[in-house]
């Protein structure tokens, strides 16, 4: 709540995907990637956000609503399926590992999907069993498998946890020779399969012209036997997104102990919580799903869930000794979670473009032109009507951390030549080779000749005023303005 009251600036991602909600219709959402900046969302994402925006207006608090409310009710779902497979005395424990996760506080309150790939998550994880394990009426089975392939459009990794639900009710109803069961588990897994084509059909074989995606998705793919890859894959999805600052081989200690106690106890469990990560990286091997960063953050709670298990087995094994085994294993395990969201609590994440903004909007004149980093324009284009700036002559820049060579660099700054005074506006820096975009390009126009006169630096955001009167600056343009070799430029 503490980030979404913040109403901090949308940042690159969020005002790409937001750019795409305000400018395009409904039907429009079914062309992937989005035409702005080539974002991917699921449709039914897309669609929820766009009802947002047509009741209550373009603002932050409406676009990120959907997520907050999805962030909100992941904890009562989270609570209710904990309770099923928790001893009464350590549910406050297990519900305390959720609520200071980071990843799961930090998505609360971006216009980004991952958080409600965790609510749908949960959702299936507490409406569907409880059907199709018993002798429920056929309408009801008709009902939930309905739901269920709602949900498909809803989410992109949800289909993972469908499809495991679905295989372990099947399996469930063939092990009990209960042939109903079988029929209703072809019912859900019939509806969930044909969904999921349709959907594959329509979005999903489209999302392959996204390039910028193509390297940041690599990154999560998992070669069979490649040792490397499962160490790298998985201790990168224990630090984030499950948030295990220290400690990791114990988290994945009590992880195995967890799988064991639920094969031992209940099979069921083992299977609708395990399948679905099994499924998860099948399709990392297959390279047709990414175990990077924020995408496997639906699955957070089932890891949760299975190492509180864990926990669990071990305190009950300490007899007197159980709270104080239980204390110290979380603590050990997710103090870095509490500390880092307590910080981020205190300083929430920023890149404050409208700090910026509001400078500009204050000090510029008729005459001044605006040159804008590239990585900048989303954000810039989000709140630029907002700070009355529409009006103002400006340059895009092409120079960024994908493109940042001296060649690009030039044919920005050649774009200047004729300007008395340019405002510089950045946001979503990045760097290279030890060096941000932001000191390289100013660097740049320092060597030129250009003379600072203003600026205004905000968190994660900042504006510099130059006077570009100087003759010299055309004539340093053509020189490549003396850049020094150990700025490393390609």
């Amino acid at each position: 709540m503490r980030q979404y009251l913040s109403n901090r600036s949308l940042w690159y991602d969020e005002a790409a995907v937001t750019l795409n909600i305000i400018r395009l219709s409904f039907a429009d959402f079914l062309v992937q990637p989005l035409p702005f900046y080539t974002q991917v969302a699921s449709f039914g994402f897309l669609v929820i956000e766009k009802l947002m925006v047509l009741c209550w207006g373009t603002g932050e608090y409406a676009l990120r609503l959907y997520p907050l409310l999805c962030g909100m009710g992941s904890m009562g779902l989270f609570y209710l399926i904990l309770k099923k497979h928790i001893r009464k005395e350590f549910l406050p424990f297990g519900l305390l590992i959720f609520v200071i996760t980071p990843s799961l506080v930090y998505y609360s309150s971006e216009v980004k999907p991952y958080i409600t790939d965790v609510f749908l998550s949960l959702a299936a994880y507490l409406l569907i069993p409880d059907v199709f394990f018993k002798d429920s009426r056929i309408v009801k089975v008709i009902l939930i498998s309905g739901i269920s392939a709602l949900f498909v459009w809803l989410s992109f990794p949800v289909v993972f946890v469908l499809l495991g639900i679905s295989l372990t009710c099947l399996g469930h109803a063939i092990l009990k020779r209960k042939w109903n069961s079988l029929l209703h588990g072809c019912i859900l897994i019939g509806s969930v399969l044909i969904s999921f084509m349709l959907y594959k059909h329509f979005l999903l074989d489209h999302l392959a012209k996204v390039p910028e995606n193509k390297v940041f998705w690599a990154e999560g793919y998992i070669s069979l036997f490649n040792l490397k890859d499962w160490i790298n894959v998985i201790n990168a999805m224990i630090h984030y997104p499950l948030g295990v600052e220290f400690f990791s081989w114990m988290a994945g200690m009590f992880f195995i102990l967890g799988a064991y106690a639920f094969f031992k106890e209940d099979r069921k469990s083992f299977s609708i919580f395990l399948l679905p990560v099994a499924l998860m990286f099948l399709a990392a091997v297959l390279h047709i799903y990414s175990c990077q960063k924020r995408m496997v953050l639906f699955i957070v709670p089932v890891l949760l869930i299975v190492i509180f298990k864990g926990i669990e087995l071990v305190s009950l094994k300490g007899g007197k000794l159980k709270w104080v085994i239980m204390t110290a294993s979380i603590g050990l395990l997710f103090a870095g979670s509490a500390i880092k969201t307590w910080n981020n609590y205190k300083d929430p994440y920023r890149e404050e473009i409208k700090d910026v903004l509001t400078y500009v909007q204050l000090h510029e004149r008729p005459e001044d032109l605006l040159f804008l980093y590239s990585r900048s324009r989303p954000a810039f284009e989000y709140y630029v009507s907002r700070y009355g700036l529409s009006s103002m002559n400006r340059i895009d820049g092409e120079a960024s951390f994908v493109k940042l060579n001296q060649k690009v660099l030039l044919r920005d700054m050649l774009k200047l030549k004729n300007a008395k005074r340019v405002w510089i506006i950045f946001s979503h820096g990045m760097g290279v080779n030890g060096q941000s975009d932001e000191k390289l390009i100013l660097h740049y126009l320092h060597n030129s000749g250009a003379r600072m006169i203003q600026q205004s630096v905000s968190k994660g955001a900042s504006v510099y005023l130059f006077d570009l009167s100087n003759n010299s600056f055309v004539q340093q343009q053509h020189q490549g303005f003396g850049v020094k070799k150990e700025l490393n430029f390609k």
